[in-house]
């Protein structure tokens, strides 16, 4: 049972990455505006469903996979529909490549991508010893607090990731235009506002994690409260690095 787990979450991080391209080629194309349309249906049908299922006490993990599997590939598909209908590419010359733009495009490819696939590998690392030095020196209760902390304190990333994509998409547009005052007026813009937005939920939730821990873990969970109080500075650093 446990080892068909660790292949279904295999297989969600694929489709996790399929999904991924769509957006970012939606992105590319100047189509941000309907592909993010899409992705807030997908929330929406997504939590719907989780708290349905939550509220009738009938979520379990082959459910939870279900339900994230059916998500991911409704993103796939109608963020595929958003690049033929609006991007007006068929399907026939999207696939229909030669031996020539084969080879060009992955030589680009490589050209491109391998300094970032060094990166992605020490990422990798990191994140795989980072857990395991937590489960083998703290166990698995401090593990879980991590766990909670890390969940709760994603909630500061709603707002400000989800403008990341049209504010990248514009200093891209500026930069290849060679506009550097206007590059340098949208980071002055927008930058305090991003920075603002994150501190003000970062703070709410550092001064009220008891409270929250209480609500959402219960009494079990009320050792995790300095965890999350700590943790909840973590995404006031984060919104520069995602910038």
């Amino acid at each position: 049972q446990l080892h068909l787990y660790v292949y279904t979450a295999a297989g969600f991080s694929l489709l996790s990455m399929f999904s991924k391209v769509i957006h970012d080629t939606n992105d590319a194309l100047g189509l941000t505006v309907r592909n993010e349309f899409v992705f807030i249906t997908q929330n929406i049908f997504l939590t719907g469903m989780i708290l349905y299922y939550f509220m009738t006490d009938r979520l379990d993990l082959n459910r939870y996979f279900v339900i994230h599997y059916s998500m991911q590939l409704y993103l796939i598909v109608f963020g595929a529909m958003v690049i033929v209908v609006y991007g007006r590419y068929r399907v026939r010359e999207m696939f229909s490549l030669t031996r020539r733009h084969v080879r060009t495009y992955s030589h680009e490819f490589m050209s491109y991508s391998h300094p970032l696939m060094v990166n992605s590998i020490f990422i990798l690392a990191v994140a795989i010893g980072d857990r395991w030095l937590l489960q083998k020196y703290a166990g698995s209760t401090e593990q879980g607090y991590y766990s909670l902390a890390l969940k709760l304190v994603s909630i500061c990333f709603l707002f400000t990731t989800s403008m990341v994509p049209l504010f990248t998409r514009e200093i891209a547009t500026s930069h290849e235009k060679n506009d550097l005052k206007k590059i340098r007026r949208l980071f002055n813009r927008n930058i305090p506002l991003f920075y603002f937005i994150a501190a003000y939920f970062s703070m709410f939730i550092a001064l009220n994690s008891k409270q929250i821990v209480g609500i959402i873990g219960g009494e079990h969970y009320l050792l995790a409260a300095p965890v999350i109080a700590i943790m909840a500075f973590y995404p006031m650093h984060q919104t520069y690095g995602q910038m």
